[in-house]
């Protein structure tokens, strides 16, 4: 099929753009098709209308043609109405070092309809609970899943040791962001060979969602849980920061496991970690906020660090929109980990061989992995007013100096200090980025929310206490069950609905156009010929959303297109448009300028639509006809991107947004 040029309309109002106006083409040359025409599919029904949301606040109604290179082949929130009739409601916070399930039982409007528990049993676990797990699978030589989480027998041996031919996948969800701050640490953490995150990820949910379904059926019974399973709800929580493909291979790796079948399953949602923690403290009346107050939520985790700071819409039923652009560092407590392994190495070092080398390696093994097993108990509980935390490592090898005394390796508290010390450092210096990026708004940040797996650390409170200015110090705020705080949140979601309304674009969102051809900017290797004979300029960006506008959330951008297509080209409409994003301040003026990543293609098929609903045209003794469409934009509340193409006000498909 021949090559053709294209339009694209976009709506942006001229005070939110430099406008550049595409010549038309002659009066006259097309023929309007009359509002009321029905939209004719050759083998289907015409489709029921689909009333049409108002643009974002961002946009309004003035359009601006851009021309293309054609490329072919409701219920409300917390403390006032929640779900009504029969739901089961399952939130699932999948964190970097662990993850945990909760659930609700919902049958009807009041809060004793609702029953709501966190898992703690686990496999591998015997008797104990937990309400969090490792993130952690263990594969043998043929790429088989042998263990996850607790579940080890067939992984590891009695001494603790893996077993012959076991790779064990830990910290896999840092490859799943492909850029920023993760991508330095992704090389510190490889994957097994042959595997993919996306290939680990989704052996990890398999098994996180077959525990689920055992505890399910352990609550319900087998009957309610098969009559709920295909309509269960579920809340996937992620990073703030994160980009969007790493959403969108987190749905994938979801879909695979088998949560829901199909990626626009609108069953799963997903939730930033941080808006979960809001939820959870406002249900749980942890901040007492009003109107136009700020508050500031502190994910810490094991992996990374997540802050955003939200303004109060409205305080019954309880909304909130984003204040100021999230923020984090790969700066969670396994750094603490790692850098109390590196302390037990020294000790090693200096202790001096055994009796031969063998010896050696066994003694030092058997103590790394007790100094190992024990880290997490000092690591919670860590204080400046305890002297000296210690370690029963089996053996006396008599050496006070270096902390080994009886049978037990002693750390005094200055070591353990220095060990948190650089990431309590980072955590600090994030919060009070925070909070002046709220204080330049002139808005009165009432809370801060101390939340996550290391968020119940002792240390970091009061350290965090200590080194924050006296008057927001007073306002940190630490739920008790910090640890389960995201996990219960997203399910607070679905029984109250989201809280959040709206939130800033931390990125431009680029499509490629055919502005007029310029040569004092535009290269002249750029220049094309156009259908109507004008020149214009190829890889020119327009921006579908730009860096730092709100939008509101679940509401549609409504982006005005049209095609012009020659008669030739009508037997099979198939478009590729792609999407591309930068993060600098300023837009960029090309789609290929340094710094411009291309995200996804948007896939449309108009093949099926009859040519009658086109205009028409002829130019130069070739018919052509102008398509008019229009791309719904609509950001969800895990600030998922979703597009839908619609044609006369009816939804005629999701277009399929294919990341790259």
């Amino acid at each position: 099929m021949g090559r053709f040029q294209s339009w694209i309309g976009s709506s942006k109002s001229s005070k939110n753009r430099n406008s550049i106006v595409v010549p038309q083409p002659p009066t006259g040359a097309f023929r309007p098709l009359p509002s009321t025409t029905p939209l004719q599919i050759p083998g289907q029904q015409p489709q029921e209308n689909r009333p049409t949301s108002k643009p974002t606040e961002s946009y309004n109604s003035n359009k601006i043609a851009r021309e293309v290179p054609s490329n072919l082949p409701d219920e409300t929130a917390l403390g006032k109405r929640a779900v009504r009739g029969t739901h089961l409601i399952v939130g699932i916070d999948f964190g970097t070092t662990n993850s945990g399930i909760a659930f609700a039982y919902v049958t009807g409007p009041k809060e004793s309809d609702i029953v709501e528990e966190t898992i703690s049993e686990w496999p591998g676990l015997a008797n104990n609970s937990r309400f969090k797990i490792p993130s952690v699978v263990f594969y043998n030589n043929a790429g088989e899943v042998v263990g996850w989480g607790a579940d080890t027998q067939n992984a590891v041996n009695l001494a603790g040791g893996f077993k012959p031919g076991i790779i064990k996948a830990e910290l896999f969800k840092l490859h799943l962001q492909s850029s920023g701050t993760y991508l330095d640490n992704t090389r510190k953490y490889p994957l097994p060979p042959n595997k993919t995150a996306l290939e680990v990820t989704s052996d990890y949910l398999v098994k996180l969602r077959e525990a689920m379904t055992k505890e399910l059926i352990k609550k319900f019974g087998t009957d309610l849980f098969r009559k709920e399973e295909n309509s269960i709800r579920y809340f996937l929580t992620v990073p703030a920061i994160w980009n969007d493909s790493g959403k969108a291979i987190t749905r994938q790796a979801a879909v695979r496991a088998g949560f829901v079948n199909d990626p626009n399953d609108r069953r799963l949602s997903l939730i930033t970690e941080p808006e979960a923690a809001a939820i959870f403290c406002s249900k749980k009346g942890i901040m007492d906020l009003k109107v136009n107050d700020a508050f500031l939520v502190v994910d810490c985790g094991g992996g990374t660090v997540d802050l955003i700071a939200y303004e109060v819409e409205s305080a019954d039923p309880f909304a909130v929109h984003e204040c100021t652009p999230g923020t984090g560092d790969v700066c969670g407590s396994t750094a603490i980990d790692a850098a109390f392994m590196q302390l037990v190495l020294a000790k090693l070092a200096r202790l001096g061989p055994a009796e031969d080398e063998t010896a050696t390696k066994m003694r030092n093994a058997k103590i790394r992995r007790k100094c190992k097993d024990s880290f997490d108990a000092i690591k919670s509980k860590f204080s400046e007013r305890v002297p000296d935390y210690e370690v029963e490592i089996g053996s006396n090898y008599d050496n006070p100096a270096l902390g080994f005394v009886d049978e037990y390796l002693i750390f005094h508290m200055d070591e353990i200090r220095t060990v948190f010390e650089p990431t309590i450092t980072r955590i600090v210096q994030l919060v009070r980025q925070q909070i002046e990026s709220v204080e330049r708004l002139n808005k009165p940040l009432e809370a801060i929310l101390l939340v996550g797996g290391f968020g119940a650390s002792t240390y970091l409170y009061d350290q965090l206490r200590v080194q924050l200015p006296k008057h927001y110090a007073a306002r940190l705020r630490r739920p008790i069950d910090a640890v389960a705080a995201i996990v219960r949140g997203a399910v607070y979601t679905g029984i109250y609905e989201s809280t959040l309304t709206s939130r800033l674009s931390r990125l431009h969102y680029l499509i490629a156009t055919m502005q007029e051809f310029d040569p004092t900017i535009h290269p002249l290797e750029y220049r094309t010929k156009a259908l109507d004979g004008s020149y214009k300029c190829m890889n020119t960006a327009d921006a579908l959303v730009r860096k730092g506008d709100r939008i509101k959330v679940g509401e549609p951008i409504i982006l005005p297109f049209f095609r012009q297509v020659p008669a030739t080209a009508l037997t099979r409409l198939v478009f590729n448009d792609a999407i591309y994003t930068s993060a600098d301040d300023k837009m960029p003026l090309f789609v290929n300028s340094p710094g411009v990543e291309r995200l996804a293609t948007l896939e449309i098929d108009l093949t099926s639509i009859d040519p009658s609903n086109f205009e028409s045209s002829m130019s130069n003794g070739t018919v052509f006809y102008r398509i008019n469409f229009q791309i719904h934009l609509i950001m969800e509340g895990g600030n998922e991107l979703r597009a839908e193409w619609v044609f006369r006000d009816r939804i005629m498909n999701i277009v399929n947004v294919r990341f790259a």
